[in-house]
């Protein structure tokens, strides 16, 4: 926890261990000062004089000076000149930073202008560990930046160095204190501090919390009321009115579905700090028991990003990953535009892992089987580029590149393809990879780079060039692409060898023809387009256009190129659609 508050000190912290024997200079001087173990005991100065000598002195004694002026200016409560002259006075000297005392005056400073993190780094040094005055300060600190069990430790401690105070000057020690005994469940404790303090506004706002949480809901009210009301939009009113909300509702005085509605506006009202936190932790709860999943995301989404150390945070992503499973079951009643709106607006709230990955890909089924293939796209390239790596990025982009392919986005399916191109896939989904880059390339124009691509790859890449080859009617290269094995002939495997009849009687071929029919001709036997093979086969010599359209009609709708085809044949419809339409005569 120390390392994690002591993140981002700036010029004041330093690692090196405190030594009682400095070099030369003010920092000699200071290092055989006493050390202050109470308030009582650190130099006392009037703020103008000091500044005066401060303005007039000669350069002898300017560190002396500079050290009494920053004495002073603590004392009269204006810790941005103290902190201003204690850094100059190390810049002049460094070996000031190794003094405890220096660093206990620099802590004071820090703490003063809100700089927690820093003044806990000054602190950290083992002469200041047991020191009361230390102790204080630190307990301060601590208690601002939320590190509440620590800051109670240090209470028996700081006791000597807080009781030496004057009254007035007790107080903001004693709420640190009862804040972090309010934090951390001890109302009781918190009430016995607040006693001792005098009565102002936080300390009103302060004792009304504890007796919230000791459910004397009455007496809370009667003083969170008359802060609650104040038109201020500061913490201390923001957070009168969260507390109010609480009592009310406790109390029966207010209806859950009313708290929410209040709970909302202070959300819209007040961001950041601790008490953002505690407001959305209240719109979870109320919205629960509501039924408002949206109010629900937007707050766990809200602690996720602000607040990712809250404890109960695990246990509501679990929530959250449960409702989305439960939306995306069919018969669900949620309809699926809402489904995917609020998975896509919270995807940051999905499970890591294999749970998550299994509800993206889920919805994106549901989108596909919808027919919304760009929603569904978006849906896994964004899992893509965030939620999986290396060899896992071979399924996902393959489903990422069809579907941008289905939605009409030729280009951002070649693009997702390529920013995965780095890794060794196994086989099968390299295949499967190098095939939709050249569909895509295909139907962005780019056809000879596309079967450039396919160039010397059998098997399914084979099946897929020569269906690109018979869509573009390059007989020639159609002439020679490879046939089915002998065996029964399916529907794909008769379209190969009716498009190769097709491609040989277009070329002028008659000896190929006439090889394909002795080969092939009993195969067909009984086959509904035995006579559509009889037809090209024949012979007659170049195939005409009435030959071509007759054999055309009778081939199967089965592709070899399988789904591949598929894709392709969106693309003609999708160009046959935007055409312009034929001028009339």
């Amino acid at each position: 926890m120390k390392a994690r508050l002591a993140a981002g000190a700036a010029l004041l912290l330093v690692a090196a261990p405190i030594t009682a024997q400095p070099i030369s200079g003010i920092a000699a001087e200071l290092g055989r000062a006493r050390l202050p173990l109470l308030p009582t005991q650190w130099p006392e100065a009037a703020l103008g004089k000091a500044l005066e000598e401060l303005a007039a002195g000669h350069a002898g004694g300017r560190q002396q000076r500079r050290w009494i002026y920053a004495m002073a200016a603590l004392s009269a409560e204006r810790p941005d000149e103290a902190l201003g002259a204690l850094t100059v006075m190390a810049q002049d000297e460094p070996d000031l930073r190794l003094l405890a005392i220096w660093r206990l005056a620099a802590a004071r400073a820090q703490i003063g202008v809100a700089r927690h993190a820093e003044a806990l780094a000054l602190l950290d040094a083992e002469a200041l560990r047991g020191n009361p005055e230390a102790c204080a300060w630190r307990l301060l600190a601590l208690s601002r930046l939320g590190a509440h069990a620590e800051a109670l430790t240090q209470l028996s401690c700081a006791r000597r160095a807080i009781i030496a105070r004057p009254r007035a000057e007790q107080t903001p020690f004693l709420k640190a204190a009862a804040s972090s005994a309010l934090a951390l469940g001890r109302s009781e404790a918190a009430l016995t501090l607040l006693q001792a303090t005098g009565p102002d506004d936080e300390q009103r706002l302060l004792t009304g919390e504890a007796k919230l949480a000791l459910a004397r809901h009455d007496e809370a009210m009667a003083l969170l009321r008359p802060l609650a009301a104040a038109d201020r939009q500061e913490p201390l009113r923001v957070r009168a009115r969260a507390a109010l909300l609480e009592a009310e509702l406790k109390s029966g005085r207010k209806s859950p579905a009313a708290a929410l509605q209040e709970v909302q506006r202070l959300r819209f009202t007040w961001r950041g700090d601790q008490l953002e936190r505690r407001l959305n932790l209240l719109a979870w709860d109320l919205a629960l028991t509501a039924r408002r999943p949206r109010i629900n995301l937007d707050a766990a989404a809200a602690l996720l990003r602000y607040h990712p150390g809250e404890p109960r945070l695990p246990a509501m992503l679990r929530l959250v990953a449960a409702s989305f499973e439960r939306w995306l079951r069919p018969g669900s009643g949620v309809p699926l535009p809402l489904a995917a709106g609020l998975m896509w607006d919270h995807r940051d709230l999905l499970p890591q892992g294999a749970e998550g990955d299994a509800l993206v890909r889920q919805l994106a089924a549901r989108l596909a089987a919808e027919g919304l293939h760009g929603r569904a796209a978006d849906l896994l390239e964004h899992q893509l580029a965030a939620r999986v790596r290396d060899v896992a990025q071979g399924p996902v982009s393959i489903d990422v590149a069809r579907l941008q392919l289905l939605a009409g986005r030729p280009q951002r399916a070649l693009e997702a393809l390529r920013r995965t191109a780095d890794t060794l896939y196994p086989e099968p989904i390299a295949g499967a990879r190098l095939r939709l880059e050249a569909i895509a390339l295909f139907q962005l124009g780019r056809q000879e780079e596309s079967l450039a691509l396919l160039a010397g790859v059998g098997g399914q890449n084979g099946e897929l060039r020569a269906e690109l080859h018979w869509r573009r009617r390059d007989w020639a290269a159609l002439a020679s692409a490879p046939l089915p094995p002998p065996g029964r002939l399916d529907e794909p495997a008769q379209v190969r060898l009716l498009r190769r009849a097709i491609a040989l009687g277009m070329t002028g071929d008659e000896r190929g023809l006439r090889l394909l029919r002795e080969r092939h001709r009993a195969r067909f036997a009984g086959l509904s387009t035995a006579s559509a093979f009889d037809l090209l086969t024949a012979g007659r010599g170049e195939a005409s256009g009435d030959m071509l359209a007759t054999a055309l009609a009778a081939l199967p709708a089965a592709s070899p190129a399988g789904t591949d085809a598929e894709l392709l044949d969106l693309l003609a419809l999708r160009q046959q659609r935007q055409a312009p339409p034929a001028p009339r005569g």
